[in-house]
């Protein structure tokens, strides 16, 4: 059975990269490299997310990085919560992304849900928020609600929500 859990393995870094890079797609669905400056910051929260213990905290300043694994124990979903910046008081979600070979299964839906759970046992704030420049209801599906969208830059931004 597919499981999700905090991603701790430094061995796996890349291959949690090359994951986790399919959800910064443009609205071409081309792939954007791997940047210095998002490397860096993964392998921060990487960092951070290694030292917790299973009593951990979400909070400001640091991502907890999380794999959804198959049964062979591969990696073929990321997704990273946070607390958010700009809005406050919720638990902000980033970098939600499935292996290209494994989407159209319900595999996101599943891992949104599981990430939820998750959460909800290591924050105190009881609502989560995503924004993507991804449309098509996939959100919708996973028990996120449309709470608004923003077009700039040739983008439209949505914003979702969800109570944990």
């Amino acid at each position: 059975p597919m499981k999700l859990e905090r991603f701790t393995n430094p061995y796996e870094l890349e291959d949690y990269l090359k994951v986790m890079i399919l959800s910064m797609y443009d609205g071409k669905r081309k792939h954007k490299p791997i940047t210095r400056f998002f490397r860096q910051e993964i392998t921060r929260a990487f960092e951070h997310t290694a030292k917790l213990d299973d009593n951990y905290e979400i909070n400001k300043g640091n991502w907890v990085l999380y794999a959804l694994r198959n049964d062979y124990n591969e990696i073929v979903g990321t997704i990273a919560a946070g607390e958010d910046y700009h809005f406050g008081g919720c638990v902000q979600l980033e970098y939600v992304a499935i292996r290209e070979d494994c989407q159209q299964r319900g595999l996101g839906k599943l891992m949104i849900k599981a990430v939820h759970e998750e959460v909800a046992r290591h924050t105190r704030f009881k609502n989560s928020i995503l924004s993507t420049i991804h449309e098509g209801g996939f959100y919708e599906k996973a028990g996120m609600n449309l709470a608004g969208t923003l077009t700039a830059d040739g983008y439209t931004r949505c914003f979702y929500t969800r109570k944990i």
